[in-house]
């Protein structure tokens, strides 16, 4: 069953610090990760696609025990609208494949994603514009959301306290349609000037 982003409610173990998981559910995580990696070398690009589906959706339960998830469904706000698939080419205009990032699910048709994009934000570099596309023909649909950035690592200048509440502020967010704008950390249909250019033509 596809189901929404975790809530604060959903997050029992939000406050807790990554190295409480257990060593045997690591050592699961480990494998199914290295299954992944395995894929990735010695398989074609359309089964790439279709191995992070797998691996994505079968972590999730496991990931949501410990305030985290590897999968959900976008809301409708995060639209940005259709575009020829012959025009769009994000990394012309600054994006990366995010292969590893959470499997997103249409909001209506519950299908996949079929690409995961994200932009780092020069000007806020602990955030990113996240960029997921569905393939209609001829069309691409375009979602987008502004949030914190999930790299599991410190990033520049970053603290690792600043650097755990960044992944609890990412894995728990704050949508804009429910908090006020000082309040909230996640702005559902927000993409940089250069993806609407695009999309607006």
């Amino acid at each position: 069953m596809v189901t929404d982003r975790i809530s604060k409610d959903d997050a029992a173990l939000n406050d807790a610090d990554e190295t409480t998981i257990p060593t045997p559910t690591r050592r699961k995580l480990l494998s199914m990760a290295g299954l992944f990696t395995l894929g990735v070398f010695t398989t074609t690009r359309p089964n790439i696609e279709n191995s992070r589906q797998w691996l994505l959706k079968q972590s999730d339960p496991l990931a949501r025990r410990y305030g985290r998830y590897t999968g959900y469904r976008l809301s409708t706000r995060e639209y940005l609208g259709s575009v020829d698939a012959a025009e769009l080419d994000l990394r012309d205009i600054g994006y990366d494949r995010h292969n590893l990032a959470a499997i997103k699910y249409h909001p209506e048709t519950e299908r996949p994603d079929d690409g995961s994009w994200r932009r780092v934000d020069g000007d806020n570099p602990r955030w990113q514009w996240h960029v997921h596309l569905w393939d209609e023909e001829s069309t691409v649909e375009v979602f987008s959301h502004y949030e914190f950035r999930p790299d599991p690592w410190p990033l520049t200048d970053e603290s690792i306290a600043d650097m755990h509440q960044r992944l609890r502020d990412h894995y728990n967010p704050k949508w804009d349609t429910s908090y006020d704008e000082d309040e909230a950390n996640y702005f559902l249909g927000e993409s940089c000037d250069n993806l609407r250019e695009v999309i607006s033509g």
